[in-house]
């Protein structure tokens, strides 16, 4: 199924149902590059906010066009700050791919803080009275979120929560990246939390063929991998409601325009002339539209009598405010007359005052200069006190200190005259033993230099010893040497007879085989001069054949889809350019496939939104078919990929 697109109507089906006043809000965490929740949620009427961490600028110019309330953060279950794991190469670092998981699949060692908040911190801020719809996908960090919906008031549990399930190259079956079984058992510990906060009627839409919108009741169901999700299952959504419930008929009315089947069963249904559903989506796309315009309609007529109200009271307010500006203008000129009475008065007075103040300054300066002058004296007394108190202490101190001094003076001298006697005995003792230390350096040194001479002509004789017995090994190598090169001689003069004898040989060999390589070699160029235009031609059969093999499936797919919608060209049209796309795409060449798609949305039956999404299903579907490989990680990350996003996102937006 078109999984992003097929949720998308759900939503806009279900919300007015779910919030028909639009009294609370509705949050997109994790806005990601495409398939913008946040738009829908506005479009619809509700006060709406985006979180993500990594907002790229079309969010931005989304939000600001919008209204949205753009928070740059991501939820988590911590207050404060988060590491965030970001895109590996393929996903080039993309925000669709960051995790707060370091092992998700689509991330790589590279990372960044991010600020982080929860569910009921971020409630608490906005201040919020009521959640209807709460939209998260987090790449594989979903149960962190939803589990906190234990501790949340029942007043702030969200009446819709949609959160995302499974994702990357694996499936339910292999048990790969979203389906590992870490991953696998946070996804059905999100069911269980649901369950147990009262939520029940759910909707689960899947990515894989040959599949249909499954509905199952949380309460009532056997909560088991096996039973909830298909064995082929690659990715997909999870809706699940607090109050509503619908009959399943109705869900699969809603849900079928977006089903995605196999090449197979295509066949088989229109071989049997079924008129279901799946061949005619463009009706029940045209009802949403219908419901939705009638809305807004009604919302339009609503504010034209709110604001033919407000017109009304503004002209009956503006009426009393004229009344009561006549009446503040005839208190104005009252007061006037009786201001300029006060100021005749003033005038008077002020006068008076004047003299006055005069007088009183005069006194008031005679006070001062005596006050003065008294302070003065006063403060010159005090300090005289204080100084003559501070001397008698000083004096007192020195008689004190003179008297100590006396006393340690004559124990000094009588120590002083100790330490003489002490001096010269020790003076005479030093002189007898320095004499007694030159005598011993004397007879040391004399020592020393006979011990030095001594070990010299030791050292000479050693040295003309080492140096005979080198001369006497080197004369009985040389003697050896001598007897084995006179043997070699001998026989290298034999073997030089013998290599003379194959070295004439030889010549004659080499100028036989010169001869032949000559010839061999003007043939080898003959050769090659051949097989060059061999190859020449056949490369040019080979692009021909290749052109004949594309235009020869476009004519067959172009045939199938006139057979198929005889009365849409358009749809032709689109469908052929989108095959265009995929076939640049698998030669390499990048550009075509951007000028393709662009091309396409000319033609498009369907939103840009859902285009985009088509997109990306078309190409797995025809990498499908012609068993090639599909990475559409490498794909949505290619630059050309991204210009043309976010052309879509500005030419959409005007």
């Amino acid at each position: 199924m078109r999984v992003e697109a097929c949720c998308q109507r759900i939503l806009s089906y279900t919300l007015p149902l779910v919030d028909e006043k639009r009294e609370g809000i509705c949050i997109d965490v994790g806005v990601g590059t495409f398939a913008f929740y946040c738009e829908m949620f506005a479009m619809l009427g509700f006060k709406t906010i985006a979180v993500e961490p990594l907002p790229v600028e079309g969010v931005r110019v989304l939000c600001r066009y919008d209204s949205i309330n753009l928070i740059e953060a991501c939820l988590s279950d911590i207050n404060g700050i988060k590491t965030l794991y970001l895109g590996n190469l393929a996903a080039g670092c993309d925000s669709n791919y960051a995790s707060l998981e370091p092992d998700w699949f689509g991330v790589s060692t590279e990372t960044l803080e991010v600020q982080s908040l929860t569910l009921s911190k971020l409630l608490l801020n906005l201040n919020v009275d009521k959640v209807t719809c709460l939209k998260i996908d987090i790449e594989g960090a979903e149960s962190t979120v939803i589990k906190t919906f234990r501790e949340l008031p029942q007043a702030w549990l969200p009446s819709v929560v949609m959160f995302e399930y499974g994702g990357g190259a694996g499936t339910k079956k292999t048990g790969q990246h979203g389906w590992s079984p870490k991953f696998l058992s946070a996804t059905m510990e999100c069911l269980n939390a649901l369950k147990e906060c009262g939520y029940g009627f759910s909707v689960m839409v899947d990515n894989a063929l040959d599949t249909e919108a499954k509905v199952f009741d949380l309460q009532t169901s056997n909560l088991e991998p096996d039973n909830i999700f298909y064995q082929n299952g690659g990715y997909g959504n999870i809706i699940s409601f607090r109050r509503l419930t619908l009959p399943e008929d109705e869900v699969r009315k809603v849900c079928s325009p977006y089903y995605e089947i196999s090449a197979s069963n295509a066949t088989n249904i229109i071989g049997t002339g079924d008129n279901n559903v799946a061949k005619s989506p463009g009706s029940e796309e045209a009802e949403v539209y219908k419901f939705q315009l009638h809305l807004l309609r009604q919302e339009l007529d609503q504010h034209k009598g709110e604001l033919q109200e407000l017109r009304s009271q503004s002209e009956s307010q503006l009426h009393q405010t004229h009344e009561l500006l006549e009446q503040f203008q005839n208190q104005i000129q009252q007061a006037e007359t009786l201001l300029q009475e006060y100021q005749i008065q003033l005038h008077q007075t002020q006068g008076e005052l004047e003299h006055s103040q005069s007088q009183l300054h005069q006194t008031q300066g005679e006070l001062e200069h005596s006050q003065f002058q008294l302070y003065q004296t006063q403060s010159e007394l005090q300090e005289c006190k204080e100084e003559l108190g501070e001397f008698q202490t000083i004096a007192e101190q020195f008689h004190e200190q003179l008297h100590q001094t006396h006393a340690v003076l004559e124990q000094s001298q009588g120590k002083l005259h100790e330490t003489q006697t002490e001096l010269a005995q020790t003076k005479s003792q030093l002189y007898q033993s320095q004499w007694q230390e030159e005598r011993s350096r004397f007879q040391l040194h004399q020592t020393q230099a006979e011990l030095g001479k001594s070990q010299s002509e030791l050292h000479q004789i050693k040295t003309q010893l080492h140096e005979t017995q080198l001369e006497l090994e080197e004369t009985h190598n040389l003697l050896r040497e001598s007897q084995s090169q006179l043997q070699q001689l001998h026989k290298d003069k034999n073997e030089l007879k013998r290599i003379s004898r194959q070295f004439y040989r030889l010549q004659e060999e080499l100028e036989q085989s010169q001869s032949q390589l000559y010839q061999n070699q003007q043939e080898l160029e003959q050769s090659q001069s051949q097989l060059h235009q061999t190859q020449h031609e056949l490369e040019q059969l080979k692009s021909q054949f290749s052109q004949t093999q594309v235009e020869l499936v476009r004519t067959r797919l172009q045939n199938q889809y006139v057979t198929t919608e005889p009365q849409s060209t358009t749809a032709t049209e689109y469908k052929l350019l989108v095959w265009d796309a995929w076939y640049a795409y698998q030669s390499g060449d990048l550009k075509k496939m951007q000028q393709c798609l662009r091309e396409s949305l000319k033609f498009t039956p369907i939103s840009r939104t859902e285009s985009v999404v088509n997109w990306l299903e078309s190409f797995a579907k025809f990498s499908s078919e012609k068993g090639h490989d599909f990475d559409s990680y490498a794909l949505t990350n290619s630059p050309e990929w991204k210009r043309l996003i976010q052309q879509r996102v500005t030419v959409s937006k005007h």
